[in-house]
């Protein structure tokens, strides 16, 4: 057995590794009391500088501008709608209704809209009883009675010509085919059996 393959590899140096490790201490420890040092200046920077930076100056001063401007907003933005759509465009708006548009629907629909209606009823009467009435009484309903007669008429001359095709075909095919040879097959059929029972007789007794 190799016992030497079974074997952990052996480490590196001691002298070797302990260089390493001073070196990489060395060059590590800086950074990294850089960086803490670096994060606690901005942890005490944010909660001693920033955070009552933000709560006792921003806050406020954003909170007055937001009050400045919704007060602007409502004395040239929202009081002169009011008033406008109040005195004046509301107003406006029922005149307007009042003596324009509702006498000109009321005129509109008395002198134009009606007579129009009228005058669509009335044509359309007129059609349906100097056009579509005759038209259906004098053609459409003659051309449906023709058509039923038509159809009816080509069933019973289908059913003529099915009963001479089919019919008087099937008539003569059994008279003068099938008849003489089923009548062969059973003659012989009668000679096959009396042959057989011969044959039976003479070979068994």
């Amino acid at each position: 057995m190799n016992t030497h393959n079974s074997q952990p590899p052996a480490p590196a140096g001691g002298c070797l590794g302990g260089v390493a490790k001073a070196v990489a201490l060395v060059v590590v420890l800086p950074v990294r009391a850089v960086w803490e040092a670096l994060a606690w200046t901005c942890r005490t920077i944010g909660r001693y500088v920033l955070a009552p930076l933000v709560t006792y100056v921003l806050e406020p001063v954003v909170r007055a501008v937001g009050w400045v401007l919704g007060w602007l907003l409502r004395i040239f933005v929202v009081w002169p709608c009011q008033v406008l759509w109040r005195y004046l465009l509301a107003p406006a708006g029922r005149f307007l209704h009042t003596y324009l548009l509702a006498p000109a629907g009321r005129f509109l629909y008395r002198w134009a809209l009606r007579p129009l209606g009228h005058a669509v009823l009335w044509l359309a009467a007129v059609l349906v009883r100097y056009a579509l009435a005759p038209l259906y009484r004098h053609v459409l309903t003659p051309l449906g009675h023709l058509i039923a007669w038509a159809w009816r008429t080509a069933g019973r001359i289908l059913r003529v010509l099915g009963w001479v095709l089919i019919g008087w075909a099937a008539v003569r095919l059994y008279r003068h085919v099938l008849t003489p040879v089923g009548h062969a097959l059973r003659d012989a059929w009668r000679t096959v059996r009396a042959a057989a029972r011969e044959v039976r007789v003479a070979l068994f007794g």
